[in-house]
């Protein structure tokens, strides 16, 4: 049996969220990338799947305009070669990886745990 445990932390508020897009970062993984706030750091969300990447970014996509009654998708598909800061992008995947918490507004992340 395995069991996981972690804590959760407050991240980004759906209203901050600007655009999301999904990057590949190597031959296993795919991150979402949330363009946030002026004042915020992107928050990367990284995926083993290019279909789990889709997934999680049309599901923070639309809790977004439920929550921060946006009028349309800010979920924007790019074509990764366009992106000159992909260096970038590989050192936030080595951060805490994130998830939608239920019904709280906002994107929370996992702080470890016991």
């Amino acid at each position: 049996n395995f069991l996981l445990n972690f804590k959760e932390s407050h991240v980004v508020n759906f209203h901050q969220i600007l655009e999301i897009n999904i990057l590949p970062l190597d031959a296993k993984r795919t991150a979402v990338y949330l363009h946030c706030d002026v004042d915020m750091e992107p928050v990367i969300i990284t995926c083993k799947t290019p279909k789990t990447a889709y997934e999680v970014a049309t599901l923070i996509d639309g809790y977004a305009r439920l929550y921060a009654n946006k009028k349309s998708s800010i979920f924007k598909p790019i074509d990764p070669e366009a992106v000159s800061r992909r260096a970038s992008l590989a050192s936030y995947a080595s951060l805490t990886s994130t998830s939608v918490g239920p019904g709280s507004g906002s994107v929370v992340g996992s702080g470890g745990g016991s």
